[in-house]
């Protein structure tokens, strides 16, 4: 049965859905602060033992992300830029109220070839399906764009520059259908940023 189409497609669902866990909420997460409803991310928070479990297709595509990321981190290096990758250990920053942030940032791009980068970039990569690849080119793109998760890309790298102490960051996106990249470059919105913080709080 497993050679069957159903069959299949069963026994991947099965398998992807074995990989769903849902987590305490010990912290608040940059890659979230970014969804547009208070009272959705307060529940997330406070009440998390009650959050539906996504499906198998959503756990698919988080582990198709992933899955890019280190194929970015190799690209970027050919390239000729010197690349910091993500540490295997979440930091935390503390805010006020008692807050606590919790995350970890992709990496910095600290130099290309021959120059150093001073200050370092902070890294934030994506993969994007080859419709959003093609529209995301700018900050506007990021901040003005229909989808609330693309919106969110540009409250977390704004939020770990502004944690980080690092005043330029770069987004760089991978396309799903053709594999190639694109950058760009986000200087810190300081008053954006703080409003983040003070949204937590």
């Amino acid at each position: 049965d497993a050679l069957t189409p159903a069959g299949f497609q069963a026994v991947l669902t099965e398998t992807l859905e074995k990989e769903i866990s849902i987590y305490p909420a010990r912290a608040w997460y940059p890659s979230s602060i970014g969804h547009p409803c208070d009272r959705y991310l307060v529940f997330d928070r406070l009440r998390w033992q009650e959050k539906r479990r996504h499906g198998a297709t959503l756990q698919s595509i988080f582990g198709e992300g992933r899955l890019h990321q280190p194929a970015v981190y190799q690209r970027l290096e050919a390239m000729g830029f010197k690349v910091i990758r993500e540490s295997d250990r979440p930091t935390q920053w503390k805010v006020g109220n008692g807050a606590v942030i919790s995350g970890r940032i992709d990496g910095k791009v600290i130099g290309f070839r021959s120059e150093k980068y001073v200050p370092p970039r902070l890294l934030e990569i994506k993969s994007a399906s080859a419709w959003s690849f093609d529209k995301l080119s700018t900050v506007d793109d990021l901040r003005k764009a229909p989808e609330h998760y693309i919106r969110s890309y540009y409250a977390q790298i704004q939020l770990c520059m502004l944690l980080e102490n690092m005043p330029l960051g770069l987004i760089v996106i991978k396309s799903k259908a053709t594999g190639m990249l694109k950058a760009i470059p986000v200087e810190l919105d300081l008053g954006y940023a703080e409003a983040l913080l003070q949204r937590i709080e």
